[in-house]
């Protein structure tokens, strides 16, 4: 139980991780493909392991949150890039007296 538990956490991180650089590189419609092949493995991984149905739902849930979060990560990360590159605040907003 407790491996299984760990590989969860494990397969969320690199869930997370994976997030953060479709987040970087694509839009928001690769996280349909990416949710579809984290189901599958997470299945899969399950299936071999043997492990309950519930055990796996949780793994699938978990790696898909994850999915998520770290994609909206990602897209924070790359504002502030984006915002630190032009020399702008991250604000949508700007004290120059040239916006007003």
């Amino acid at each position: 139980m407790l491996i299984t538990r760990l590989l969860s956490m494990v397969f969320a991180a690199v869930t997370f991780l994976a997030g953060i650089l479709l987040a970087r590189h694509f839009k928001m419609l690769a996280l349909v493909p990416a949710s579809a092949l984290t189901v599958m493995l997470a299945i899969g991984i399950g299936s071999a392991r043997a492990d309950p149905v519930v055990s796996m739902a949780c793994t699938v849930f978990s790696a898909i949150i994850a999915l998520q979060l770290g994609y909206l990560v990602g897209l924070v990360i790359r504002h502030v890039l984006v915002a630190a590159r032009t020399g702008r605040e991250a604000t949508p907003y700007s004290s120059s007296p040239s916006s007003r």
